[in-house]
């Protein structure tokens, strides 16, 4: 169980432990939103990269028997510990991701309220449609049109759910 302070410390405005590599500490930096990579011996260069050094002087101050540069090292990795291990991999997967569903244009509201997915293709028992988040081709089983779960809700834990609809057939000009 944590203290009051202790929480105060990781629940603070600069940077959120995000988790542990084998010799790195993953960090958020909170004022650019972006992962700092805090690899080996963690100096005082790398602690100011994630936390202006007041941060670090008002709560492990020098003076302390178990104070400076050492305690704020012991605190950041064991912070990053608790959190667990921290795939790397996610970083660059998430930024693609993000920039694909940057492009996508304002998605079309049905009556349901809910964004539509337009079906591209009816196979039978499954219809292919357009994902209005991703732009991807998402294919669900059953031909029933509704409300569904966008398979990009995997990459976005953000996202609603849409409905499937069919697209209105142009009518030829006589």
């Amino acid at each position: 169980m944590r203290t009051e302070h202790e929480q105060s410390l990781i629940d603070n405005e600069h940077f959120e432990c995000l988790g542990m590599g084998e010799d790195t500490c993953f960090v958020r930096v909170k004022r650019f939103d972006s992962v700092c990579k805090l690899t080996g011996k963690i100096n005082q260069f790398m602690l100011n990269q994630i936390a202006p050094l007041s941060f670090w002087r008002a709560n492990f101050p020098a003076k302390a028997k178990h104070g400076g540069l050492t305690a704020s090292r012991w605190f950041l990795r064991s912070a990053c510990a608790e959190r667990g291990y921290y795939n790397e991999e996610r970083i660059q997967h998430r930024k693609l991701w993000d920039a694909k569903r940057a492009e996508q244009p304002a998605p079309v509201i049905a009556a349901s309220g809910l964004p539509t997915a337009f079906v591209v293709e009816d196979m039978g028992d499954r219809l292919r449609v357009k994902c209005p988040f991703c732009g991807e081709l998402h294919v669900h089983g059953g031909p029933e049109l509704g409300a569904r779960v966008p398979h990009c809700q995997l990459h976005y834990g953000d996202l609603p759910n849409y409905e499937l609809v069919r697209q209105a057939k142009e009518k030829k000009a006589a």
